[in-house]
Protein backbone atom coordinates (compact mmCIF):
# COMPACT_ATOMS: atom_id res chain seq x y z
CA UNK A 1 0.00 0.00 0.00
CA UNK A 2 0.97 3.84 -0.15
CA UNK A 3 3.78 5.15 2.47
CA UNK A 4 1.66 6.24 5.85
CA UNK A 5 1.59 9.70 5.76
CA UNK A 6 3.30 11.66 9.07
CA UNK A 7 3.12 15.01 10.18
CA UNK A 8 5.93 16.07 11.78
CA UNK A 9 5.99 18.98 14.53
CA UNK A 10 8.74 21.57 15.32
CA UNK A 11 10.57 21.25 18.48
CA UNK A 12 8.57 22.68 21.46
CA UNK A 13 5.36 21.82 19.92
CA UNK A 14 4.64 18.75 21.74
CA UNK A 15 5.44 17.63 25.18
CA UNK A 16 8.53 18.03 26.92
CA UNK A 17 10.52 15.10 27.57
CA UNK A 18 13.34 14.37 29.21
CA UNK A 19 15.61 12.95 26.76
CA UNK A 20 17.73 15.95 25.49
CA UNK A 21 14.60 17.80 25.93
CA UNK A 22 13.42 16.87 22.93
CA UNK A 23 9.59 16.70 22.84
CA UNK A 24 8.64 13.12 23.20
CA UNK A 25 5.48 13.60 20.49
CA UNK A 26 7.18 13.69 16.68
CA UNK A 27 3.73 13.81 15.14
CA UNK A 28 0.29 11.91 14.37
CA UNK A 29 -0.21 9.53 11.21
CA UNK A 30 -2.70 7.14 10.19
CA UNK A 31 -2.87 3.06 11.61
CA UNK A 32 -4.50 0.50 10.91
CA UNK A 33 -7.04 -0.18 14.37
CA UNK A 34 -8.39 -3.34 13.45
CA UNK A 35 -11.41 -5.02 11.44
CA UNK A 36 -13.91 -2.41 12.98
CA UNK A 37 -11.77 0.64 13.76
CA UNK A 38 -10.20 0.36 10.25
CA UNK A 39 -7.96 3.35 9.81
CA UNK A 40 -7.78 6.02 12.78
CA UNK A 41 -5.24 8.91 13.66
CA UNK A 42 -2.78 7.79 16.11
CA UNK A 43 0.30 10.34 17.94
CA UNK A 44 3.64 8.84 17.26
CA UNK A 45 6.01 8.94 20.21
CA UNK A 46 9.83 8.72 20.59
CA UNK A 47 10.51 5.75 23.20
CA UNK A 48 13.91 7.57 24.40
CA UNK A 49 12.10 11.10 25.24
CA UNK A 50 9.03 9.76 27.17
CA UNK A 51 9.39 10.86 30.54
CA UNK A 52 9.05 8.52 33.18
CA UNK A 53 5.97 8.05 35.05
CA UNK A 54 3.69 9.73 32.88
CA UNK A 55 0.76 8.13 31.47
CA UNK A 56 -0.23 8.23 27.41
CA UNK A 57 -3.27 7.10 25.87
CA UNK A 58 -3.56 4.83 22.72
CA UNK A 59 -4.11 5.09 19.66
CA UNK A 60 -0.15 5.75 19.59
CA UNK A 61 2.66 4.32 17.95
CA UNK A 62 6.07 4.20 20.39
CA UNK A 63 8.76 4.44 18.00
CA UNK A 64 12.60 3.43 18.95
CA UNK A 65 15.85 2.20 17.36
CA UNK A 66 15.16 -1.65 17.76
CA UNK A 67 11.56 -1.84 17.81
CA UNK A 68 7.91 -0.52 17.76
CA UNK A 69 5.11 -0.40 20.13
CA UNK A 70 1.69 -0.11 19.38
CA UNK A 71 -1.24 0.96 21.60
CA UNK A 72 -4.52 0.47 20.37
CA UNK A 73 -7.09 2.73 21.28
CA UNK A 74 -8.40 2.22 25.10
CA UNK A 75 -4.48 1.34 26.09
CA UNK A 76 -2.65 3.78 28.33
CA UNK A 77 0.92 3.43 28.98
CA UNK A 78 3.60 5.15 30.43
CA UNK A 79 7.54 4.47 30.63
CA UNK A 80 9.28 3.56 33.92
CA UNK A 81 12.63 4.14 35.56
CA UNK A 82 13.90 1.36 34.44
CA UNK A 83 12.92 2.02 30.65
CA UNK A 84 10.41 -0.58 30.48
CA UNK A 85 7.34 0.64 28.68
CA UNK A 86 3.83 -0.59 30.40
CA UNK A 87 0.72 -0.85 29.05
CA UNK A 88 -2.48 -1.53 30.26
CA UNK A 89 -6.38 -1.21 28.97
CA UNK A 90 -7.88 1.51 30.36
CA UNK A 91 -9.85 0.93 34.09
CA UNK A 92 -7.57 -1.76 34.54
CA UNK A 93 -6.05 -2.49 37.93
CA UNK A 94 -2.17 -2.32 37.65
CA UNK A 95 -0.68 -5.30 39.02
CA UNK A 96 1.46 -4.81 42.33
CA UNK A 97 5.06 -5.96 42.56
Amino acid sequence: GPPPEVFPMAAGEGEEGQAGGAPPLKGRRRMYGGPEAGFIEGAVYDRYALPEGEEFRGPAVIEEREATILAPPGVVFRKESSGDVLLRWEGEEEEEE
